[in-house]
């Protein structure tokens, strides 16, 4: 299968002028093809150029240059700001985390008995996660668990 490559990649890689490329097309020396211009202009279609079609000195410089542009990209930080979404997630997770931070702090200076209690009801919590009303009823039936709120 034939990798494709605008007329623009082509130059850069041959070293010339898209006018060239054009007229070597023409004169059959380079496998193209015509393909849609999502662009529009020259009446909405656009050239692509066989990569093997091209001289071997040329396809190993194309190849070298897209490695360069992919190390580029890599290396290069997101342009532009976060969107409002991303900041307020953003901020929403660093929130949690700071919430939850200092509730571990509470939690390592608390009382025994008080940690025992708050065990106990994090266990209800998490069996209960996801249940609708009649479920939540008839656990709290079958457990016939103390859930009052302690002073």
């Amino acid at each position: 299968m034939a990798d494709w490559i605008s007329v623009n990649a082509a130059c850069e890689a041959l070293n010339c002028y898209p006018n060239a490329v054009l007229y070597q097309i023409k004169k059959n020396t380079y496998f193209s093809r015509q393909v849609p211009n999502p662009n529009g202009g020259r009446g909405g279609f656009k050239y692509e150029i066989a990569l093997e079609s091209l001289p071997q000195e040329a396809q190993q410089r194309y190849w070298q240059q897209v490695r360069i542009a992919q190390e580029q990209a890599v290396n290069q930080p997101k342009r532009g700001r976060p969107s409002k979404a991303v900041k307020q997630a953003q901020e929403a997770a660093k929130a949690a985390k700071q919430a939850e931070i200092q509730a571990n702090a509470i939690y390592a200076e608390a009382p025994a008995w008080q940690k025992q209690t708050v065990d106990q009801r994090l266990q209800v919590v998490r069996d209960t996660l996801g249940m609708g009303r009649k479920e939540l009823t008839e656990w709290i039936e079958t457990h016939a668990l103390d859930l009052s709120v302690a002073t």
